[in-house]
């Protein structure tokens, strides 16, 4: 391990959770992105007073097309493809 002399940027949310998890440094993330983490305790809410509360999400239609990505975001969220992946 090597000491960090500044503070971490990262393009890439999952590296920037292991870093958390790993210790390296303090992070913001969408509640999404570190709920099982959160849940396992490998991370925890250092600041949760300052928490806004949840705001729904909508999933919405460009001209009648969903791009696949998005689809396959959106199954993992609703829970129809939790745990895996498909191809679309």
């Amino acid at each position: 391990m090597f000491p960090l002399l500044a503070p971490l940027a990262c393009n890439n949310a999952g590296a920037a959770v292991n870093a958390c998890r790993a210790g390296l440094e303090f992070g913001q993330f969408l509640s999404y992105r570190v709920e099982d983490a959160v849940a396992s305790k490998d991370l925890r809410v250092v600041l949760a007073k300052f928490e806004h509360p949840p705001v729904p999400g909508f999933c919405g239609l460009d001209e009648g097309r969903i791009l696949s990505e998005f689809a396959a975001f959106r199954a993992i969220r609703m829970g129809s493809l939790r745990g895996t992946y498909a191809a679309y």
